[in-house]
């Protein structure tokens, strides 16, 4: 790879060159010299056919530009599909434009990182093949799914015309080497909710996380493949899924006990008393962070308690992967985070991260 171009939402080059190295040290990932001097940081706006480049870049980008990787996407759940329509939908079409501006002997090649929310609103139960969502109401009802359904959409038409994929991605842990998984995610809340209120739920769940770092892993190994033209099938979806799924209530909950020290002694409950407890439990979102996503976790769970039952494999979706893991083998080999402990470390940063905020509110009232 002799470039990477990384546009971010930023006011100039410092500021997005600034930000690209946060983000980096934020995850204690470090870079050598050699290899900062390949990453160019440039303020962008998607929502622009230029992507807010200068007409320079722009015309580098032309010369050189061979892949392009789209994972830019506000993660919420509470915004209508309007709301995605011009930096995330608009936006993914001028990106597949400028893949399709370039000067070399074939386009650049686009690959979509969708969300199996695109197809989390399936009947079920029911097994997610490899391919396009067949219907919109297919989609997770909320905009963010609705959007990623819009999206694979444009993503396969301009499959047409250029190498372009769609990569469906499931639910992300943190990383396998420091343990650092993004604390406002909402796995990251609900768990941190027993620490406002005593209590965790009982979810009749089987789970599939896949550790944030193989997935980036997963996702260069499949854009920076060389395929036989034959292999290029118009019609696949790659599933960026964990193959190996735990149980709530069964696996994840007995591991959380480990935890004491940063959840407390919780009990288990029924998801209408622990939406009860959370409700009534500090409002303030800087002191109980947990409650911003009160509303999404009532109308999820609005059908009442989803108390674990006896059977073993409780009937849900299953996203195929089979000719996933074919091309990528690494994702046919990850394991669970729970068995592996990897979900014990989780907590044990988060807990510092959140002991680190009490003490810091603390010493702010005492100054005050």
């Amino acid at each position: 790879i002799a470039e990477v171009h990384c546009l971010i939402r930023a006011s100039s080059p410092e500021t997005a060159h600034a930000r690209l190295l946060s983000s980096l040290s934020s995850r204690q990932i470090s870079l050598t010299p050699s290899q900062l001097q390949r990453i160019h940081a440039h303020p962008s706006d998607l929502s622009f056919p230029s992507l807010g480049l200068p007409e320079p870049t722009l015309t580098h980008l032309h010369k050189t530009l061979t892949c392009i990787i789209h994972s830019a996407w506000a993660v919420n759940f509470n915004l209508q599909v309007r709301s995605f329509e011009s930096q995330h939908i608009v936006g993914t079409a001028h990106l597949i434009a400028l893949g399709l501006s370039s000067h070399l002997l074939k386009p650049a090649s686009f690959y979509f990182c969708s969300s199996i929310s695109s197809a989390s609103g399936t009947p079920k139960p029911a097994s997610i093949p490899e391919s396009p969502v067949p219907e919109l109401r297919h989609a997770q009802a909320t905009g963010y799914g609705r959007s990623k359904f819009v999206t694979e959409r444009i993503t396969h038409a301009a499959a047409k015309v250029m190498e372009s994929r769609v990569l469906r991605i499931g639910q992300l842990s943190g990383d396998t080497r420091a343990g650092i998984w993004n604390e406002t995610e909402a796995v990251a809340l609900m768990i941190r909710s027993a620490r406002s209120t005593g209590c965790l739920p009982a979810l009749d769940e089987r789970v599939s996380w896949l550790p944030v770092d193989v997935c980036a892993e997963a996702v260069v190994d499949i854009a920076l493949r060389e395929r036989a033209r034959e292999d290029a099938k118009e019609d696949l979806v790659y599933h960026l899924v964990n193959p190996e799924t735990f149980h709530w209530s069964r696996e994840l909950l007995p591991a959380l006990r480990k935890c004491e020290a940063q959840l407390g002694n919780f009990e288990v409950v029924g998801t209408g008393e622990w939406l009860e407890r959370l409700g009534k439990s500090d409002a303030d979102p800087a002191k109980n962070p947990s409650v911003k996503l009160l509303d999404f976790w009532r109308k999820k769970y609005s059908a009442g308690d989803k108390a674990t039952d006896d059977d073993e494999d409780a009937p849900g979706l299953v996203f195929e992967t089979k000719r996933t893991v074919k091309e990528c083998t690494l994702l046919g080999d990850v394991g669970q985070v729970v068995e592996s402990g990897l979900m014990e470390r989780y907590v044990k940063v988060w807990g510092e991260r959140w002991n680190k905020e009490v003490r810091g509110k603390r010493l702010y009232a005492q100054s005050w």
